[in-house]
């Protein structure tokens, strides 16, 4: 599956950037992904491996979800569900690289 460069979340469309963290946003954090709400943009660090690249999706995803919604979810609980939902859907055939 290619990976994509835009989603929709809760009606909103983000764009996918893929960037040298050396370059731009993700050199400001010391992380894989960022979103930013009010760019409705995802960044992803471009030198990893695709499926990294997925977990690190549906991470950010989730970290949306959580805003819009007014959730206090911790870090740890977010990278916890997102890691595993990769799993779930790599190991059911449900997500291909």
């Amino acid at each position: 599956m290619k990976f994509p460069d835009k989603v929709k979340i809760n009606g909103i469309i983000y764009d996918i950037v893929q960037e040298d963290p050396k370059d731009g946003h993700l050199v400001k954090v010391r992380n894989w992904g960022e979103v930013n709400f009010q760019e409705c943009k995802i960044y992803i660090n471009k030198n990893i491996e695709t499926q990294r690249k997925w977990q690190i999706l549906f991470h950010e995803v989730l970290h949306t979800i959580e805003c819009d919604n007014e959730m206090d979810s911790t870090e740890s609980y977010i990278q916890t569900i997102s890691s595993n939902f990769y799993g779930f859907l790599k190991d059911n055939n449900l997500l291909k690289d």
